[in-house]
């Protein structure tokens, strides 16, 4: 027992349950994002909405998804150490400059063509007056 704590490993089993939730969402994060991203590729509204109905997520945001989601599941592998801690890391970092630069574009009022970087969308779009730019809600969200 002592051995399995010495290498970061829980012994309690709420732990072990909130890891398991963590990776359970991670998982559908990095799906659900990746769904999204071929909904992209495919021009398919199903899959660039949440929900049918919902307005269609923007490429950022569902790249932020991936991104967010990998690094959680990477996380999650105790003891996290060397290239895995650094990838873990940088997926965080990526997914928090998504953010802040979309939120930068809202608060200055300039764009940086983030927006249509992977995926061009009309203008006049339904759900969004900016072409592809996520909402602030999402923005905010990837930066926490």
């Amino acid at each position: 027992m002592a051995e399995m704590e010495k290498v970061g490993l829980s012994v309690n089993p709420l732990v072990a349950k909130l890891r398991l939730i963590a990776l359970f969402i991670s998982l559908i994060v990095v799906f659900q994002g990746v769904l999204v991203l071929l909904g992209w590729v495919f021009e398919s509204s199903i899959l660039k909405s949440t929900l049918p109905g919902f307005i269609e997520m923007k490429t950022n945001a569902a790249l932020g998804f991936v991104l967010a989601g990998a690094a959680l599941f990477l996380q999650l592998k105790t003891p996290i150490v060397g290239r895995q801690q650094t990838i873990a890391r940088l997926l965080a970092v990526l997914t928090v400059i998504i953010g802040v630069l979309t939120l930068a574009e809202y608060l200055f009022n300039f764009n940086l063509g983030i927006d249509q970087l992977l995926f061009d969308e009309p203008s006049g779009a339904f759900g969004g007056l900016l072409p592809n730019r996520m909402g602030v809600p999402a923005a905010i969200s990837l930066t926490l």
